[in-house]
């Protein structure tokens, strides 16, 4: 499959649906004629994710059948997509915190920070900027989506699912033990 107008256009829906769910939050408007859509813009993260899967499934599908997929450009691309401007802000909001506008970040979340690595466990560093927690599960989207073409076609669709559902639930059993073990608070938000 190559590139799909459609696709990527619902892909830039789901992103401006979560920019609305944040402005319609931040606003504190919460009787608004849109506040039922705006109030569900979380689900614009899950779209989101899934058509990007979706996309660069189908470009590895595509491009290793014509023989043109390289794991070194693939991961080259996926760096030069995230790294460069998240570094960039990285170096803007030190500089603030440097002179003064909110607190300098202590080793450890710097450590975290500079690879990407806040937000996940055993860590649980909280992201200078709110906005980045999505950016390690991207990343760590593209580090293992090789992997994960390489099991489907191994294994098969139905013994793929079934391994892939087995680890999600495991996964989540072991963080929400691992939160309750740390008296870490458990809770949903409106956001993400």
């Amino acid at each position: 499959m190559k590139y799909s107008p459609v696709l990527h256009s619902l892909r830039g829906f789901a992103a401006v649906w979560v920019v609305l769910l944040h402005v319609w939050f931040f606003s504190g408007a919460e009787k608004f004629f849109f506040a039922p859509f705006y109030s569900l813009g979380w689900i614009g993260v899950h779209l989101f994710y899934a058509l990007s899967a979706f996309l660069l499934g189908n470009i590895y599908l595509y491009q290793s059948h014509e023989n043109k997929w390289s794991l070194q450009t693939f991961y080259k691309k996926r760096f030069l997509r995230i790294f460069p401007a998240y570094y960039f802000q990285l170096i803007i909001l030190l500089i603030l915190a440097w002179y003064g506008f909110y607190a300098f970040p202590d080793v450890n979340k710097l450590i975290a920070h500079l690879f990407l690595f806040f937000n996940l466990p055993p860590a649980f560093q909280t992201p200078i900027n709110g906005v980045w927690w999505t950016l390690p599960i991207e990343f760590a989207f593209y580090l293992i989506m090789p992997l994960l073409i390489f099991l489907l076609r191994k294994t098969g669709v139905v013994i793929f699912l079934g391994l892939s559902f087995t680890i999600t639930v495991s996964y989540r059993y072991a963080i929400y033990g691992h939160a309750l073990a740390q008296d870490i608070r458990v809770s949903s938000s409106i956001i993400g």
